[in-house]
C-alpha cells in the first residue's frame, strides 16, 4: 500500500495482466528523449488518470499477480530506432528529482 506519486508529467496508461496483476505505464519525452516507466504488482491505480502532473498520487504497491509478497516492479525504458531499450532503474532513479510529500 506504499503511495507512488509521478516523477514527472506524462500520458498514463493502466491495465491488468494475470502475471503481472495491476499495472500502469507512464510516457513522457523530455528533449529529444521519450521515456516509458512500468510499475506492476500493483494494488491500486487511479483508473481515471490519463494525463498526470508531476507530484500526483497514481498508484499503491500491492502484491498482484504471481508475486509472493507486496513489492513495486519498475522498469525503466527510453526509445531508440531499434525500439524500446530498458535501462537499470537503480542507475537512472539516482539522477531523478521526486516530488517531497508531506
Amino acid at each position: 500500500g506504499t503511495p507512488l506519486y509521478v516523477p514527472h508529467d506524462a500520458r498514463m496508461e493502466w491495465n491488468f495482466h494475470k502475471i503481472g496483476g495491476l499495472q500502469c505505464i507512464l510516457y513522457w519525452k523530455t528533449e529529444n528523449l521519450k521515456v516509458r516507466v512500468g510499475l506492476a504488482h500493483l494494488s491500486w491505480v487511479d483508473k481515471n488518470a490519463k494525463w498526470v502532473k508531476k507530484g500526483d498520487l497514481i498508484a499503491k504497491t500491492g502484491n498482484t499477480g504471481r508475486s509472493t509478497g507486496a513489492h513495486l516492479h519498475l522498469t525503466i525504458a527510453t526509445w531508440s530506432r531499434d525500439g524500446w531499450v530498458f535501462l537499470d532503474p537503480l542507475e537512472v532513479l539516482d539522477g531523478w528529482e521526486f516530488p517531497t510529500i508531506s
